[in-house]
């Protein structure tokens, strides 16, 4: 089962140290109650939650691009190719899982930036569903190489470049 992991960005919070947050991301459960929303994370030895601004928050896609989490509000940069094998009845589908996916890349097709949302129960990026980074590529008409370049919270020129680029 997936783990139920949420992300979003503390509103002013002081530490028991004395150390104020604002404006950091936090990761762990979502609590929601009394107008209020929370995100409670598993330190060392105790619970810390703290109070965050629900226009950040967003829940844990499951993916991971070169060690990053991905989570809705995320810019991605796509490279989308070809797959050149795809269809191709010279190989066994046992055989064409072990080889490496680099040579299944024909052309590159198409490059963008686009933003991770969840809408109607699915992650998407820019227009497509999410699922194919999840799956062997081999096995798919198109082969997507991704990497996280930004939040809408925290890149507001790349947002706007990003918004632009849709309409």
């Amino acid at each position: 089962m997936n783990e139920m992991k949420f992300r979003g960005k503390v509103v002013d919070m002081q530490l028991p140290n004395g150390e104020l947050l604002t404006g950091d991301f936090v990761y762990g459960s979502l609590l929601q109650g009394n107008g209020l929303c929370r995100i409670l994370t598993a330190a060392t030895k105790c619970f810390l939650n703290y109070r965050v601004d629900p226009e950040t928050v967003g829940l844990f896609s499951g993916l991971i691009v070169e060690g990053k989490e991905v989570y809705p509000g995320d810019f991605l940069h796509v490279k989308a190719y070809m797959n050149g094998f795809f269809d191709c009845s010279l190989f066994t589908r046992k055989e064409l899982i072990t080889m490496d996916l680099s040579i299944f890349k024909a052309q590159l097709w198409k490059e963008y930036d686009c933003e991770v949302t969840y809408k109607n129960g699915a992650f998407l990026f820019g227009d497509n569903y999410m699922y194919p980074l999840f799956e062997d590529m081999r096995l798919c008409p198109t082969i997507y190489e991704v990497a996280v370049i930004g939040n809408r919270f925290d890149n507001p020129d790349l947002r706007m470049k990003i918004e632009g680029e849709k309409i």
